[in-house]
């Protein structure tokens, strides 16, 4: 019986640093992994198997209201063998243990869900649990790639290097008897993932690491013979060998490496920093563009107030002018009636005396 993946029981080798996030893109073929057949999935065809558990949000869309009936809503797995996605805002968890063998389908779905790198640790650590290292190598190989693509530096990658020389080397011991060619491939292959974490050695520095010989063997006395007497003026041999020069330690040059390696990243960083200072150093011109805009337009606003005001002012006064100048027009108007009243009344009265006078000097 397995137990299932979590993080208590993840290898150390294979902890991630989670500060580093992973990028992933969406692709034009990915979409077809969660479209539903025909538009239309009824309740009835729900299956107790499925390997994912749909966990609904306040937006509804027509994507997941078909793609959540197709998903079973109980989950009787343990926790750690399901790990969660979101897509479109809607949350769901898979079920590592309905996990093909071929992880086409299982990395699309990540690629999909721009899954961070736990779930893509989880997927290949239970493709390798299950005995599966071939789809394990295919999960964390694409991982490495999608990392790699985004700039992310190697020194971040160890970890997964590790896991792969892991899987190489299972590979080769399963291959072992059947296929020496293959088995010599994965060889290489796992070589070269552990000199990613380790680098490179050459032959010196393996020579130099194996500890000297303090003492040397001592050479035979020459031997008597009756011909010949014995030459006690030739020089006594050294019974002590000259020691070899100190040799360089084989971890001074893995520290100077990591020291190397944490240079460089002290210069990305540096270069990041100098980036957000020179776009805060942007900004802040752009504020203050943007300030001075606003008291320019506070001024002319201020400006078109007292305009408006002004030409209120000189509104009302106009209007006031004009109402006494028809009051005014309309008295001259009453005078003028009054005096062409009394002007018509006036010749009524000469002309009725003149006709008086005629009338009565024609009787007379």
């Amino acid at each position: 019986m397995t137990t299932p993946l979590s993080s208590t029981n993840m290898p150390n080798s294979f902890l991630f640093d989670t500060n580093e996030p992973l990028y992933a893109t969406t692709g034009a073929s990915q979409s077809n992994i969660l479209q539903p057949k025909n538009g239309r999935i009824t309740s009835a065809r729900q299956s107790a198997t499925s390997p994912f558990s749909f966990h609904p949000s306040s937006k509804q869309d027509s994507l997941f209201s078909a793609f959540s009936s197709s998903i079973s809503t109980t989950n009787t797995e343990p926790a750690g063998s399901h790990i969660a996605m979101s897509l479109c805002d809607q949350i769901f968890t898979f079920n590592l243990q309905c996990l093909e063998p071929d992880p086409r389908e299982i990395i699309e779905l990540l690629k999909l869900t721009a899954s961070d790198k736990g779930n893509w640790a989880l997927v290949g650590l239970h493709y390798r649990r299950v005995g599966n290292p071939s789809a394990a190598i295919t999960v964390i190989t694409t991982m490495v790639k999608e990392m790699t693509r985004h700039q992310i530096p190697d020194t971040h990658l160890k970890p997964a290097f590790l896991f792969l020389a892991s899987c190489e080397t299972e590979l080769s011991k399963q291959t072992k008897q059947d296929d020496a060619t293959s088995t010599a491939q994965h060889r290489q292959n796992a070589q070269k993932w552990l000199q990613k974490v380790y680098g490179i050695f050459s032959d010196s520095i393996v020579e130099s690491s194996k500890p000297p010989v303090p003492f040397a063997r001592q050479p035979s006395l020459p031997k008597k013979t009756k011909n010949k007497p014995q030459n006690h003026s030739l020089s006594v041999p050294r019974l002590h060998a000259e020691l070899p020069p100190r040799p360089q330690n084989v971890y001074q040059k893995i520290l100077e490496r990591e020291i190397g390696s944490l240079r460089d990243r002290q210069a990305v960083q540096a270069s990041i920093l100098s980036e957000v200072r020179s776009c805060k150093r942007q900004l802040e011109d752009d504020i203050t563009y943007e300030r001075e805009t606003r008291r320019r337009m506070e001024r002319e606003l201020d400006t078109l107030r007292r305009e408006r005001d002004s030409a209120r002012r000189s509104e009302a006064y106009a209007v006031e002018q004009m109402m006494k100048e028809t009051e005014t027009r309309r008295r001259m108007e009453e005078i003028v009636d009054r005096e062409r009243q009394l002007r018509r009344e006036t010749e009524g009265r000469l002309y009725i005396s003149e006709h008086g006078h005629l009338n009565l000097s024609l009787d007379a």
